[in-house]
């Protein structure tokens, strides 16, 4: 009777609705959105910065959170775990914010988690006062730039040193796009 339970579940997992049906569930369970703490350098850098040392993560984190007007780092909490993360920095006393960092954890791509995200990173900085937010990607990176011109950035001056800036202005009152998702925003 034990064996039956172990080969069950590979074929349900292999099962493409069951995928779907993931897929669906990932979309509508609530994404917590706050501030990264210190004691999360570990659970960061295990989802969002594999490729970076711990070492590395740690001290950059204890780097953002030592004073003020250095780049608040949010992450994203699907039920117990940290999905992403993006970092986001007021410019010119708070005229604007740039927005960098951004990374969804492998697993959990493509599912409308960074989107929700920058939405959280948008509340922020209007929290903060600014009027929009820009960030820079690399020319070479079409689809990324895709990406954050579905989500309403559009292209700014022209390309610097291979890179180029895309911006987000942020109305006083109107939502962002991925408001509607269900997501908590904690600051």
């Amino acid at each position: 009777m034990g064996a039956m339970f172990c080969i069950v579940p590979l074929f349900v997992a292999a099962a493409p609705w069951y995928n779907f049906f993931m897929d669906t569930l990932r979309l509508t369970q609530p994404l917590l959105i706050r501030h990264v703490r210190p004691d999360e350098a570990v659970a960061l850098h295990t989802a969002c910065f594999p490729d970076q040392s711990l070492d590395w993560v740690e001290d950059y984190l204890a780097w953002c959170l030592a004073a003020p007007g250095r780049p608040a780092r949010l992450i994203a909490i699907l039920g117990s775990r940290i999905v992403a993360h993006v970092e986001i920095t007021p410019r010119q006393n708070g005229a604007w914010a740039e927005l960098s960092s951004l990374v969804v954890a492998e697993q959990e791509r493509r599912h409308g988690i960074g989107r929700r995200v920058v939405s959280g990173a948008v509340r922020l900085a209007r929290r903060w006062g600014c009027q929009e937010i820009r960030l820079q990607v690399d020319v070479r990176k079409e689809a990324l730039i895709s990406m954050y011109r579905r989500w309403g950035f559009r292209l700014t001056g022209l390309p610097i040193a291979g890179r180029r800036w895309l911006l987000l202005p942020i109305p006083e009152s109107q939502p962002h796009p991925a408001d509607n998702q269900p997501s908590t925003v904690v600051f």
